[in-house]
């Protein structure tokens, strides 16, 4: 038996296999890649429900504090796998979508009452300042705020 990270992980895995094989074997053109993108999507749609709904409450005890431990750590294997999730979507450049799942997942965390300074919530929000974009600025070439490539002559030829 799988525990959520390992069935979620190991359901990524099989939808990069599945884009892959359909890429490289068909050479999509650009409006095959958009309806292949469309159902990639419904299938991370389907495994983003199927963490949400995930339920491994112990209904076995009437202690209070067993069940909310219960449910703390049921919030926590969810946000695990919503950022196993969101991690494998940045493969596919699936920015917004990869977002949601972060946001979701510092949701969660927050719902199982963890500090600021627990390690799943910095790990979270690790993933979310990597993907958000930091605005860029046009400045002038002379600009003491321009960005300089260390290897641009390289790259002009």
């Amino acid at each position: 038996v799988m525990n959520i990270e390992e069935g979620v992980h190991r359901h990524m895995q099989d939808i990069e296999l599945l884009d892959a094989k359909s890429f490289f074997s068909n050479k999509l053109p650009r409006l095959q890649k958009s309806s292949n993108q469309s159902g990639m999507k419904e299938l991370v749609n389907t495994i983003v429900f199927a963490i949400v709904a995930f339920d491994n409450h112990s209904r076995k005890f009437d202690s209070s504090n067993i069940q909310m431990i219960s449910i703390k750590k049921n919030n926590c294997l969810k946000a695990r796998g919503l950022v196993i999730v969101g991690a494998a979507l940045q493969k596919f450049h699936l920015w917004n979508i990869s977002m949601d799942c972060f946001s979701k997942a510092l949701q969660f965390v927050r719902f199982a009452d963890f500090s600021s300074t627990h390690p799943e919530v910095k790990r979270i929000l690790k993933y979310i300042d990597a993907t958000t974009l930091v605005p860029l600025q046009l400045v002038s070439k002379d600009s003491p705020q321009r960005i300089v490539l260390k290897y641009a002559t390289s790259l002009r030829t």
